[in-house]
């Protein structure tokens, strides 16, 4: 009577540790269709203005291109692409290709923010390596840097 009782806690434990599990999923998945699309982050860093337009794609892939101009209106164009991860807590992305040259002989580069919020119009996360919140603006697809 006693082994059938703790069977039957312990088949009830599991079965709803299994459906929290399927739930959290289903949210993570969630969170991720919401990130895919255009998005922008334009920063002044002294007489530097940046402008980064990333396209996350829903196959997991995303292409980036950051134009930097300086106080002298001259600006620089580059390019990286990679692939992207959304794990529950943090909005990961490899990057593979820089400028079209492919990352090799050992470097890797790897950008993580933890996510603190999404909207269908901006996320917001926290770069815990640098220390700084950024934000991205949601943006129509073809968006120039």
């Amino acid at each position: 009577m006693l082994r059938r009782r703790l069977f039957t806690i312990l088949a009830a434990a599991t079965a709803l540790a299994a459906c929290d599990q399927a739930g959290q999923e289903v949210a993570d998945s969630d969170m991720r269709d919401k990130l895919v699309g255009t998005w922008l982050r334009e920063i002044n860093e002294g007489e530097f203005k940046v402008r980064r337009v990333l396209v996350l794609q829903s196959t997991g892939g995303f292409n980036e291109t950051t134009r930097v101009t300086d106080g002298e209106g001259v600006s620089r164009t580059g390019t990286a692409d990679g692939y992207w991860v959304f794990d529950g807590i943090n909005f990961k992305r490899k990057y593979t290709r820089v400028d079209n040259g492919e990352l090799s002989g050992g470097r890797i580069t790897f950008a993580t923010f933890q996510i603190k919020s999404v909207s269908p119009r901006e996320f917001t996360g926290v770069d815990n390596v640098r220390n700084i919140e950024v934000t991205y603006r949601r943006v129509d697809e073809g968006t120039q840097a």
